[in-house]
């Protein structure tokens, strides 16, 4: 699918706190957790509570796509938690598009530092925060101790 096909391809993009979204966008997100989770895509934690921020995308028909939640650290720094997109949508841009949201909200905030945390092999996360021209700023260790 060439760029241009993939950039005319409709879709929606919201922004806000998870619970102001209709009921379905909430329960596929944290469906969409619990999923993750469960495939150890993102280690065991709660799932967004209705006050997380959230930016997401629907299909032209209205089936979503994709989201990124996101809160405050700081006064000044916005952390990117988790950022999602259904696997059969994936390769058309969304990521980009969830990014340039949450960036946008960060701006219209006076937030001036975004953050996030990746697994080492998670290539395409990698690959696509260098794209967006993110660095390094540390690196935390894990060790799992128990079962």
């Amino acid at each position: 699918m060439s760029a241009a096909t993939r950039s005319a391809r409709p879709f929606s993009p919201h922004c806000g706190e998870l619970g102001q979204q209709p009921l379905e966008v909430r329960t596929w997100v944290r469906r969409s957790c619990l999923r993750m989770i469960h495939e150890k895509i993102i280690p065991p934690r709660p799932l967004p509570e209705d006050d997380s921020r959230i930016a997401y995308i629907v299909t032209e028909i209205g089936v979503p796509a994709g989201f990124a939640t996101f809160y405050e650290t700081t006064a000044e720094s916005l952390w990117l938690d988790i950022l999602w997109i259904e696997p059969g949508l994936r390769r058309q841009g969304l990521a980009d598009a969830l990014l340039a949201m949450f960036t946008g909200y960060a701006l219209a905030e006076g937030i001036d530092t975004l953050q996030l945390g990746h697994v080492t092999d998670n290539e395409p996360m990698i690959a696509l925060m260098e794209k967006h021209g993110w660095a390094v700023d540390h690196i935390v260790r894990a060790k799992r101790i128990g079962a």
